[in-house]
C-alpha cells in the first residue's frame, strides 16, 4: 500500500522537495530526479552542493548523457540554478552546456544560471591538488577552492565577466516567491557520508551534502514538503579510507562488472559492498528521509545474491522480496520512511511508473 503524499497547492504556496543521497554518491540522483520531473511540473530545479567532482549520468531520447555540474531542470526546460555552497568550474560548466547542446538539449543555456556568490575554482586550485593521494579525491581543485572561501580570498561568479550572462541573485528569486506559487525541487551531490561536517572525515568532500544544506542557498525551511533519500542495493565508495567489510573478491567482482561501477568523473573503478542497513537508518534519520528510492536491484538479482549488514552482522537471503520484507520492517520502525521504492533499470522513465502513483 502506498501512502500517497499531499501535493495540493494553495494560492501563494511555495513546495520545497529534496533528494539526497544516502550513503557515499553515485546512487543515480539524477535518474531519480529526472523519474520526479516526469511526473511533476517544478518551477525550479537548484544544485545545493558540489562542482565538477562529481558526474551525473541522464538518458534521454535514447542518449546517455553526462553532466557535471549542471542541475537536470534542463532537460525538462526548467530553470536550472546552482546554487552559492557550490563550487563552479568555469571549463567544466560550459563543457556541459555544449554537450547539452550537442545531444539536443536546445533550451539549455537559456534556463542555466549561477549564484553571484558562487565561488570559482580556479587553474591553481586544480594545479595545488594534482598531485593529492591522502584522501583520494578527484584532484579536481574543489579542496583548495574552498580553502580560499573560507580564509575569504577566493573569486566567485560575480568577478568574471564571463560568466555575466549567466549570473543571478538567488535572494530575488526567494523574495520574489513570496508573491507566487512555486515548486523547488533541489538535487544534492555526493552523498551524506562525505559531509564535511556529518562524513567519515577526513575522508570526505568540501562541503555539506546532507539536506539540510539545501537550505543555505536561501530557501525558506518552512516550504519542506517532502526528503527522498537515495541508495543502492549494494553500497559503493572511491576514495581512500579503510573502506567495507567482507565481501569476497568474486561477488565484488561482478558487483562492479554488472553494475558498471566506474565513476563518470575520473573513470575509477568504484569499491563496492553488501549494503550497510545501519548506516542507512543513521543517514535517514539525519536527513529526516519520507521516501527512498533504492536503485539497481536488477544488479544482485542478477548475481542471485541477496545480503546486507545489520548490527554489524551480514544478513543472507534466498530472494530480494525476502531481503525487501526485512528491510521495511527494520526503516519503517527505525525512521521516519513513508515508502520504500525499487529500481531495476537505468531508465528513469520506468522509474517514473513505479513513482507515478505516489505524486
Amino acid at each position: 500500500m502506498i501512502e500517497r503524499i499531499g501535493f495540493s497547492r494553495a494560492k501563494r504556496m511555495i513546495m520545497i522537495d529534496i533528494i539526497v543521497d544516502l550513503v557515499f554518491g553515485d546512487s543515480c540522483k539524477h535518474k531519480i530526479a529526472c523519474a520526479i520531473l516526469e511526473n511533476k511540473k517544478f518551477d525550479y530545479v537548484f544544485k545545493y552542493n558540489g562542482s565538477s567532482n562529481s558526474g551525473n549520468s541522464s538518458v534521454h531520447n535514447g542518449k546517455k548523457i553526462v553532466t557535471h555540474q549542471i542541475p537536470p531542470g534542463v532537460f525538462y526546460d526548467v530553470k536550472s540554478i546552482i546554487g552559492p555552497q557550490c563550487f563552479l568550474n568555469p571549463y567544466d560548466f560550459f563543457r556541459d552546456i555544449s554537450n547539452l547542446e550537442r545531444n539536443g538539449i536546445v533550451n539549455a543555456a537559456k534556463n542555466i544560471f549561477v549564484d553571484k556568490r558562487t565561488h570559482v575554482v580556479q587553474y591553481e586550485h586544480i594545479k595545488a591538488e594534482e598531485n593529492e593521494q591522502r584522501i583520494g579525491t578527484t584532484r579536481k581543485g574543489v579542496g583548495f577552492c574552498a580553502s580560499d572561501k573560507v580564509l575569504r580570498v577566493g573569486k566567485r561568479v560575480e568577478d568574471y565577466p564571463e560568466l555575466e550572462d549567466y549570473m543571478i541573485d538567488v535572494h530575488d528569486i526567494f523574495s520574489n516567491l513570496d508573491k507566487e506559487d512555486a515548486e523547488i525541487l533541489f538535487v544534492g551531490s555526493q552523498g551524506t557520508f562525505l559531509d564535511i561536517d556529518h562524513g567519515t572525515f577526513p575522508y570526505c568532500t568540501s562541503t555539506n551534502t546532507i539536506q539540510q544544506a539545501a537550505f543555505l542557498t536561501g530557501a525558506n525551511p518552512k516550504k519542506l514538503r517532502i526528503v527522498w533519500g537515495v541508495c543502492k542495493s549494494y553500497d559503493t565508495y572511491v576514495g581512500n579510507q579503510d573502506w567495507g567489510l567482507s565481501i569476497g573478491s568474486n561477488d565484488e567482482k561482478m558487483l562492479v562488472e554488472y553494475g558498471k561501477e566506474f565513476g563518470e568523473t575520473t573513470g575509477r573503478r568504484r569499491k563496492v559492498d553488501w549494503l550497510n542497513l545501519d548506516n542507512l537508518i543513521i543517514a535517514a534519520n539525519l536527513n529526516h528521509v519520507d521516501c527512498i528510492v533504492m536503485s539497481k536491484i536488477d544488479v544482485v538479482e542478477r548475481i542471485n545474491k541477496f545480503c546486507f549488514y545489520y548490527q554489524k552482522e551480514l544478513r543472507n537471503f534466498n530472494t530480494f522480496s525476502d531481503m525487501q520484507f526485512f528491510i521495511e520492517s527494520i526503516l519503517f520502525t527505525k525512521t521516519r520512511v513513508k515508502n520504500i521504492f525499487y529500481s531495476g533499470t537505468p531508465n528513469h522513465l520506468e522509474l517514473a511508473k513505479v513513482l507515478k502513483d505516489c505524486l
